[in-house]
């Protein structure tokens, strides 16, 4: 699904951007299997979404229409049970395109990483991880946008849909900034170029939403792993606001 990305604010014809997010890892404090959650995000103009849509199939790969997946997630074409008896020349495939789609396209990319064990040693009533990494990610975003001097909007995997909905929404008025007397001189950020709230979309329908997983799922992999070859490939569309580890070291 595309809009008409260029808007006209008072006379000003102005290039929309769509925030792709999606997240890797379990988000709850209460899990200990996973150290780190990772929120990642693609923020692509109208050209970008139509190369991608015409480019990025499931059709394409599997074009037997009784045996095919729902869709192409990176996490799924590791371990998912389906993927097993795939070639691996296709799965290359697939991940190889995914990467160049990126590259090519006028993409930026975002991330906020979370280290949940640390986290949560540090502040005696944490702040949910899935929250805290989208306030930080949307500050970050809505810092490229002020650069740009353009708009946004963000679109979100269907999760949490509720919670996350009247976050977004108060943070429009309020701030993304954590109200704390440990920090009454911090400067807030409101973030007026954001369009609406946020909308949610069911990722199978989504080759954006394809991606925004493979970038999430490879930025989780880099810090639990380190030096993940797919986080280094896409690295290089990183905006200049767009990489965060939280707590800061």
């Amino acid at each position: 699904m595309v809009f008409n990305i260029f808007v006209n604010f008072h006379d000003e014809v102005v290039r929309l951007y769509f925030l792709y997010l999606d997240g890797s890892g379990n988000p709850s404090l209460k899990d200990e299997t996973d150290q780190f959650y990772a929120l990642g995000g693609v923020a692509l103009d109208e050209q970008s979404i139509k190369h991608i849509e015409a480019m990025l199939s499931i059709e394409k790969y599997f074009p037997d229409t009784e045996n095919r997946p729902e869709e192409l997630k990176l996490s799924s074409i590791h371990h998912g049970r389906w993927w097993r008896t795939v070639p691996q020349d296709t799965k290359n495939k697939i991940i190889d395109d995914v990467v160049k789609l990126v590259i090519e396209t006028n993409t930026r990319l975002f991330a906020v990483v979370i280290d949940k064990k640390e986290h949560k040693e540090k502040y005696i009533s944490p702040e949910d991880p899935c929250i805290l990494a989208l306030r930080l990610l949307l500050t970050r975003y809505s810092k490229s946008l002020k650069r740009l001097n353009t708009y946004g909007t963000v679109i979100y995997d269907k999760d949490r849909e509720r919670e996350i909905f009247m976050a977004v929404k108060n943070w429009k008025s309020g701030g993304l900034v954590m109200k704390s007397y440990l920090n009454p001189f911090l400067k807030d950020e409101v973030p007026e170029k954001f369009i609406e709230t946020i909308f949610f979309i069911d990722s199978k329908y989504s080759p954006c939403m394809w991606i925004t997983d493979f970038w999430a799922r490879s930025c989780y992999l880099n810090k639990k792993r380190g030096n993940y070859f797919l986080f280094d490939k896409m690295k290089v569309k990183l905006d200049e606001f767009g990489y965060y580890e939280h707590p800061r070291k």
